[in-house]
């Protein structure tokens, strides 16, 4: 099985490609992910949106930081990928250990392939407590391609069998034009989506036999605490009460139907496309787990090299192996404390008030853990 060879040197291929790294608060893991990316010749772009500048001692060659504090995501985001002068870029997370290897087949494969937007490879993950072991992140990724010649049935083919190309890499000048168009939306779960739909408007995608990221799960990190129904509903519940989300679903459709528009996509056949293209994704949500099994049976038949297969080779059990020191070197709390953000994406620092409008029931038992946790006595060898 092919693993996508590189061809030349990592700095040649490396050259086009900008590394986004965005960090709100999570200064200790900032230092954590520079001091891994400093081992690579790569460009460092970093989105800084705490309250204080992060400080880092250890950087790469080439970075640059910018201070965007109390900025919706979506806005920085604007603002930072505006700042991107090279012809590609990848967004990662503090928490996130992007591969430069990979990335660089990734800007190999978008070079020999002019007519796709983004590439992906697999996302590992590890849990930083006791043993650290890598796990399969996402298993429905593998061979998971958007390949069809029209923009409407590139959009329900991508919903169908959802991927999140957010963090993938993307052609810099399109992406900008995604986020720029998706900033009305300051919902996460369904600005997530708009872009979905806008990506695979804007060209084909696929999942290439790399491992290109590996990254930490924080059971305390935003995004799985901000879920609040009322104040900010994830897509799934949005989908399932289309009345009560109106303005929302509104607002989605007016994005998406005027990218298809660029293309002479009539506005009646947009919508077609689009609720097709939502219902397909509910569907797939609701079902993942079917579709995840049904979809890793065929790997074996398509030839497809799955997961086990790509950590397998001596090449990537020395990044992964490189990561594991930086981690064990750092050590930080596999629980950190939660950071919440307003829809105008402020830092909200009134615990009283977090606690009571955004904390679902079913994450309070895991702050109660986590509370007690940090009351333990320390006991020492």
């Amino acid at each position: 099985m092919d693993m996508l060879p590189l061809k030349g040197s990592l700095e040649d291929s490396l050259k086009d490609v900008t590394f986004i790294i965005t960090v709100r608060g999570r200064c200790k893991h900032l230092r954590r992910a520079l001091d891994y990316y400093s081992n690579f010749p790569i460009k460092v772009l970093v989105m800084d949106g705490s309250d204080r500048p992060c400080r880092t001692p250890v950087r790469p060659a080439q970075y640059r930081m910018v201070h965007l504090p109390q900025t919706f995501l979506i806005d920085a985001m604007d603002q930072i990928i505006s700042a991107v002068e090279t012809k590609y870029c990848v967004i990662a997370s503090d928490d996130d250990f992007f591969i430069p290897g990979a990335i660089a087949r990734l800007a190999q494969f978008l070079d020999e392939h002019p007519d796709y937007q983004c590439a992906l490879g697999h996302y590992g993950r590890f849990l930083n407590a006791g043993a650290v072991t890598l796990n399969e992140c996402y298993p429905h990724m593998p061979g998971a391609r958007v390949v069809a010649d029209n923009s409407e049935d590139r959009m329900i083919e991508h919903l169908s069998h959802y991927v999140t190309q957010y963090h993938g890499l993307h052609r810099t000048g399109p992406l900008l034009e995604i986020i720029r168009s998706s900033r009305p939306i300051t919902n996460f779960s369904v600005n997530e989506i708009t872009c979905a739909c806008l990506m695979a408007i804007a060209g084909k995608s696929a999942v290439l036999p790399v491992l290109f990221c590996v990254r930490e799960h924080i059971l305390t990190a935003q995004s799985g605490l901000n879920m609040n129904d009322k104040v900010n509903p994830k897509i799934s519940k949005v989908l399932a009460a289309p009345e009560a989300h109106q303005e929302l679903l509104g607002a989605l459709d007016k994005i998406v139907l005027g990218a298809l528009a660029k293309g002479g996509v009539s506005q009646e056949d947009g919508l077609k496309s689009l609720r097709r293209a939502l219902s397909a994704y509910r569907k797939f949500s609701q079902d993942y787990k079917a579709i995840t099994k049904l979809w890793q049976q065929t790997l074996a038949v398509r030839n497809i090299p799955s997961f086990s297969d790509i950590v397998g080779t001596d090449e990537v059990q020395k990044d992964w192996k490189l990561i594991l020191s930086t981690v064990r070197k750092h050590d930080l709390d596999p629980l950190v404390w939660p950071l919440f953000v307003d829809s105008r994406g402020r830092t909200i620092h009134n615990w009283p008030y977090m606690l009571r409008t955004f904390l679902p029931a079913k994450f309070k038992s895991v702050l109660k853990r986590w509370c007690a946790k940090l009351t333990e006595p320390q006991t020492t060898a």
